[in-house]
This record gives structure tokens, C-alpha cells and sequence, in this order.
């Protein structure tokens, strides 16, 4: 389904912003709210955070 940001949080319950997905280049029409917006299309990759199995490993 591809929605706007606006209407994504609405559906998810969340407060997703531009920074945490990626969004269209060129709008298109959100099938919820039928306006011309940018759209979402997936979520950014965050970097994951060393765990202290990760140092240990490192560490040898």
C-alpha cells in the first residue's frame, strides 16, 4: 500500500519522521487520503549498535 507519511503514521499509530523512512522522489497519489504526496517506501537501515558479544569478539 503506498501511503504518505501522514496517513503511514495514522495506520501504524506511530510518529515516524522523514528521517526514519524513505520517501519518494516524485509524489504520487496516497491511496488513503488520495492527495499527490510523497510516498513511503521503506524504512531508513539504522547502523546497529556494538553489543558486548560484538567486543569480545573483536577483542580475540
Amino acid at each position: 500500500m503506498r501511503c504518505c507519511l501522514e496517513c503511514f503514521n495514522c495506520l501504524e499509530r506511530e510518529r515516524y519522521t522523514e528521517k526514519e523512512v524513505v520517501l519518494g522522489t516524485q509524489p504520487e497519489i496516497c491511496e488513503i487520503c488520495r492527495k499527490k504526496r510523497r510516498v513511503v517506501y521503506r524504512f531508513v537501515h539504522r547502523q546497529r549498535r556494538d553489543t558486548p558479544a560484538d567486543w569480545f569478539r573483536r577483542s580475540k
